[in-house]
């Protein structure tokens, strides 16, 4: 490697949501695995986007993560995965939705935005940009990635939450089955009614599913989520009201399982479902100064198959972005939290943009949280908007940067590491207690240089 070249930086997030106690060093250990990844790419001469992409495989496999390996389950049972990444030198962007027999996504993204720079295809075709299903695996294959058996993208913590929360599901769709009979055996009792309505809904309360009585939920119950991530720090940061939806993971084994299973597996909800956000991320800047994002998710739990969230879509998940006009800054930024709630209101490019020309990062995220995510007229009604994000602003005249992250969420595991740094920096952001989650902005900040020592 060649002297005095200025230093690179990665960071990572493990996403937003409501991180337990008991599992916080877990999630810590894995950020600062993704971070020493990374970093040992620039190290030898990668590039951004190779070092994004290394750190995020680390974040994908890790088997703890709502992402690649332990990815939530949809509603079938299956595992659909979403994933991004955008160049910030090349502008081009790279996404897959709901793929699945993949071990990484995240390399999909990658070929996507690699097979971009190589212009039009035979016939001037367009080469894609964005792959869902089926066809992205397809394409997947055909370009020499690794695919794996859907089954084996399944953990154990993914299989328990979703027997877990699919057989509360369950219930909850006979007891309204069981309303809604008992309704129409009403109405008919009183136009004169017919003979056997009765024993309909006595067969329907005597089902063995309908016996869980305890485990019927409410509109008002929530199905939650899981993600999540050595050395603590004090950084700058800044806190306010503002506005603010969750997730959960992952393997089936048998769809029948007996009633001491059964109650293991509620035992075993208690360790494993801490409420985290869907996605995990990267944000990187090379030693030649340039940047990167990455996003990947294995979506919101018992989703409904075929559904695509943030992480695939353009501007929402993750940003990149070289300076554009003089004077400006470079910018990466990567999301987490409700994917409908990120896709309506740009969050990834809204804070990029913003950061890319602003003097004062920290007030600038700040403002952007506030006015674009939780005031935003694209989220009228909705009384929770839960998000959050790790942004990287970069000015290379000064060799200066900014590292930020934000969120609405009660906690967000965070890390980052120069490559100028043997370990990394790992933090579990946090609210503060009197702060309500959803209606409370986080937003800290660590400056960083990349002067060679």
């Amino acid at each position: 490697m060649e002297e005095n070249l200025p230093e690179g930086f990665v960071g990572v997030h493990i996403g937003a949501g409501q991180h337990s106690e008991a599992r916080t060093n877990l999630y810590l250990e894995i950020c600062a695995a993704a971070c020493q990844a990374g970093t040992d790419v620039l190290r030898g001469g990668g590039s951004a986007v190779e070092a994004a992409a290394r750190a995020t495989i680390v974040l994908e496999d890790a088997g703890e993560t709502n992402a690649g390996f332990g990815s939530n389950l949809t509603e079938s049972g299956t595992v659909e995965m979403d994933a991004g990444l955008m160049d910030g030198s090349s502008l081009l962007f790279g996404a897959v939705g709901a793929i699945s027999g993949v071990k990484n996504p995240i390399l999909v993204a990658r070929k996507l935005v690699e097979e971009q720079g190589k212009g039009l295809l035979p016939l001037g075709r367009v080469p894609p940009g964005f792959l869902v299903g089926e066809g992205a695996k397809e394409w997947a294959v055909r370009h020499n990635i690794q695919t794996i058996k859907t089954e084996n993208l399944i953990s154990d913590k993914a299989a328990k939450l979703y027997r877990h929360y699919k057989k509360k599901l369950d219930a909850y769709k006979l007891s309204m089955q069981a309303a809604t009979i008992k309704r129409k055996r009403e109405v008919g009792r009183g136009a004169g009614g017919r003979e056997g309505g009765g024993n309909c809904l006595a067969n329907i309360q005597n089902c063995k599913r309908l016996k869980q009585a305890a485990d019927i939920i409410d509109v008002n119950d929530q199905v939650r989520s899981n993600d999540g991530a050595t050395k603590l720090l004090d950084g700058n940061s800044t806190i306010t009201s503002g506005d603010g939806c969750d997730d959960t993971c992952e393997r089936l084994v048998d769809s029948e399982r007996d009633s001491t299973s059964d109650t293991e597996d509620d035992h075993d909800i208690q360790d494993y479902d801490d409420g985290v956000g869907d996605t995990v991320g990267v944000v990187v800047l090379d030693r030649a100064g340039n940047v990167a994002s990455t996003v990947s998710s294995g979506g919101i739990a018992l989703k409904q198959p075929g559904r695509v969230g943030q992480a695939s879509c353009f501007g929402c998940g993750c940003w990149a972005q070289k300076p554009i006009i003089l004077g400006s800054n470079s910018t990466a930024v990567s999301t987490t939290g409700c994917g409908e709630h990120l896709v309506r209101t740009f969050l990834a490019r809204e804070c990029g943009e913003a950061l890319a020309g602003s003097n004062q990062p920290l007030q600038e995220l700040q403002r952007v949280m506030k006015e674009r995510f939780a005031e935003s007229e694209f989220l009228s009604g909705v009384p929770e908007k839960l998000g959050g994000a790790i942004c990287m602003q970069y000015d290379k005249e000064s060799c200066q940067g900014e590292f930020l992250w934000t969120h609405t969420t009660a906690s967000m595991g965070i890390g980052f590491q120069s490559t100028c740094e043997e370990d990394a920096t790992v933090k579990m952001s946090r609210l503060p207690h009197s702060a309500q989650q959803g209606t409370t902005i986080l937003v800290e900040a660590v400056p960083f240089h990349t002067n060679p020592e």
